[in-house]
């Protein structure tokens, strides 16, 4: 579904889709959990059909399942989904940063270097970061490749990956190792892009989602 119109109805399926996706990323549902199209209408005070457009949208990126005779649940993240998208993004991400890394203005790289840096400060004196902000974070910075990417199929594929990816960063939320260790690779990340090193910044992005696939699946 292409939602590209600015009139009143698509404006209000836009603001539904990215109402509920944020719900589902940020676990206010469950996995498996049903979805009811009145309650979600009366939520966000908009007609059912926006609900209804949204909760497709959503299927098509993933974050929902559809039950023949029930309607659609949240999906459930397993294990072999985990991999399978970190194994894309292992080489889906360093071909969209090649395009990318001359494109991306410096002022955004410094911003988020000064993000990061702030948060490995939070980090080493013990103040915590929640999971809702890591994943967000996280989003915005792996979000700058795609963005900058000039490969219009390859940037709407890695945006789906991407949204996949927040929902298991944040159900799967944990040790003070893991979030040092994930700070210092993004500021790697950002090294690279700062000083438009592509094989180093590859290097970073591989490391990086290697050890999410230890992390997540003790490989």
């Amino acid at each position: 579904m292409i939602l590209s119109k600015k009139n009143g109805s698509e404006k209000r399926s836009v603001e539904a889709i990215r109402c509920i996706r944020e719900w589902i990323v940020n676990n206010y549902f469950k996995e498996g959990e049903l979805l009811s199209e009145v309650t979600l209408a009366e939520e966000l005070k908009m007609s059912r059909t926006p609900i209804r457009e949204a909760i497709t949208y959503l299927c098509n990126e993933g974050l929902l399942d559809t039950i023949p005779g029930r309607g659609a649940v949240v999906a459930r993240m397993s294990q072999q989904d985990i991999e399978e998208i970190l194994d894309l993004r292992e080489v889906l991400e360093p071909l969209a940063a090649a395009s990318a890394i001359n494109r991306i203005p410096d002022k955004e790289i410094e911003n988020q270097m000064k993000l990061w840096i702030q948060a490995k400060v939070d980090a080493e004196k013990g103040i915590e970061i929640s999971a809702e902000n890591f994943a967000k974070w996280d989003t915005q910075l792996h979000g700058m490749l795609r963005d900058y990417c000039t490969n219009e199929r390859l940037r709407e594929f890695l945006n789906i990956l991407n949204i996949q990816t927040g929902m298991f960063v944040i159900r799967s939320w944990g040790t003070k190792a893991f979030i040092t260790e994930t700070i210092n690779q993004h500021i790697e990340i950002l090294k690279g892009l700062r000083d438009r090193d592509y094989n180093f910044l590859k290097r970073s992005l591989v490391n990086h989602i290697r050890s999410n696939m230890t992390y997540h699946l003790g490989r």
